[in-house]
């Protein structure tokens, strides 16, 4: 089923559309956190599917292992290229936190000089989130790479970073910028202050080096649908099996919310089974799909910094900041669905005008 030389090579649709569902599951999330108030108590079934299947692990960690499968198809896999993507991600990172509530924020500060306005401005400003990771993971990857280190070697630095990671989350320096840089790589609780991370890098990256050793299996598979079908057959079993001991009891992932923003290892093991399952089952489902869906998934695919970006410009500024905080309006259980398409669409229209009316312009940002 493996073979030594790489005999698989070309672009694989079924990634696109692991990334496209996870868009879907990621926008639905969102909108629930910020439109739904008391989601978890009025809706907790809902609350429940939302924020641990799939607005959690068939989401961000999507993503995640999904980089690290970009990384073996990239044409641009140097040490040097890898770098500069990192410093391209970086600086996207926080020009979005600007534009995505900070700039909105400032704005009603100084018409309104509530001074709960200005603390939202500092939050939404050094908010570290999943571009700051993303960045991150280029950076470490290229030092890696750069010291020649295989997707082994690369994956077992991994293990270490999540290790480490498990036994300093939910720490306090004590220290508003001290916080902000440590919350780069790990799980930093403040116990007062107006900061969150999420994401860091230590307890995240081995999601990064899974892709990797995923990407690399990939590429030297002569068989994908046994391959698939292994994976779809081995990985069900086996989330149901961790849900039906952990969910009831409340421990592993579903201990705390910090359970899976900073998970520990078993936990990581968990939420790569729920990986390997989405990406095989979407191979099956990629196989039944019309040619033209499967190249707008593409699409969305190649456009997904663009699109993640304009997702939240739309949800925080349009639907949270003026919507509900100005003008008090919520989302229902009924029109939840519907405006998670009008968010996904518009992001991807919008993303679409930057490439083909600004010439990529928020692209290069």
């Amino acid at each position: 089923m493996f073979q030594t030389e790489e005999v698989n090579g070309d672009r694989q649709p079924f990634v696109d559309v692991a990334k496209t569902l996870a868009v879907l599951c990621m926008v639905h999330l969102h909108l629930i956190t910020y439109m739904l108030p008391d989601c978890s108590v009025a809706h907790p079934g809902l609350y429940l599917v939302a924020n641990w299947f799939t607005g959690g692990v068939f989401a961000a960690p999507v993503f995640m292992f999904c980089m690290g499968i970009g990384m073996k198809y990239s044409r641009h896999s140097q040490p040097g290229q890898i770098l500069a993507r990192g410093f391209k991600l970086y600086k996207k990172a926080w020009v979005l936190n600007v534009l995505r509530a900070s700039l909105l924020w400032l704005v009603l500060w100084v018409l309104t000089q509530r001074s709960e306005m200005l603390d939202n401005v500092v939050f939404f400003t050094t908010f570290i989130d999943i571009l700051q990771f993303a960045a991150l993971a280029f950076f470490l990857t290229a030092l890696l790479r750069k010291l020649k280190m295989n997707d082994i070697a690369i994956l077992c630095v991994g293990i270490a970073l999540s290790v480490a990671g498990s036994y300093l989350r939910n720490r306090d320096t004590g220290s508003f910028l001290l916080n902000f840089v440590f919350g780069h790589f790990v799980g930093i609780t403040p116990a007062s202050g107006n900061f969150k991370t999420i994401f860091p890098l230590f307890n995240w990256y081995i999601i990064v080096a899974a892709g990797r050793v995923f990407g690399s299996l990939l590429r030297r598979c002569n068989r994908v649908s046994k391959w698939m079908l292994i994976l779809v057959c081995v990985t069900a079993p086996l989330l149901i099996l961790y849900n039906v001991l952990c969910l009831p009891s409340g421990i592993g992932i579903y201990a705390d919310i910090t359970g899976y923003y900073y998970m520990n290892l078993p936990t990581v093991v968990y939420v790569l089974t729920a990986v390997l399952f989405m990406l095989s089952a979407c191979y099956f489902l990629c196989c039944a799909l019309p040619a033209k869906l499967r190249a707008a998934c593409r699409y969305v695919s190649v456009r997904l910094n663009e699109i993640y970006c304009f997702h939240w410009i739309i949800i925080l500024n349009l639907f949270y900041i003026l919507g509900s905080i100005v003008f008090g309006l919520t989302l229902d259980t009924i029109t939840l669905y519907p405006a998670t398409i009008l968010v996904a669409a518009g992001s991807i229209l919008l993303a679409w005008a930057d490439e083909k009316v600004f010439r990529g312009f928020f692209k290069r940002l």
